[in-house]
């Protein structure tokens, strides 16, 4: 289990993991961390195509659901001595029904 500093700087994670099983190893996560402050840029796989797109009104269907199923959000990483948790103080989504917490496992580095 990794302490708090620890995870100061930029990581791309590999695996998202959650306590129903279920696990998303496509998702591209970009994770800026700093001493007590963070920022998560989630992007769905299989990105579409851009080219040729200057508004929004020039998007296609596939375009608009690739967007919609980003996620974005930054606010305070907390440490409990277990189990972290990321506060979002803001987030591109709706807020879901669960907190975001968890533990952290570095893996090949």
């Amino acid at each position: 289990m990794l302490g708090l500093i620890d995870v100061r700087g930029r990581w791309r994670r590999a695996l998202l993991a959650w306590a129903d099983g279920r696990a998303d190893r496509t998702t591209l996560v970009d994770w800026v961390q700093g001493p007590s402050f963070y920022a998560d840029l989630r992007s769905p796989a299989a990105r579409p195509d851009f080219t040729g797109v200057a508004g929004l009104t020039d998007l296609t269907p596939a375009q608009v659901e690739w967007l919609g199923g980003q996620e974005g959000f930054a606010g305070r990483l907390g440490f409990d001595g277990a189990f972290f948790e990321w506060g979002r103080a803001l987030d591109y989504q709706p807020p879901g029904p669960f907190l975001d917490a968890g533990s952290l496992r570095m893996e090949g580095v």
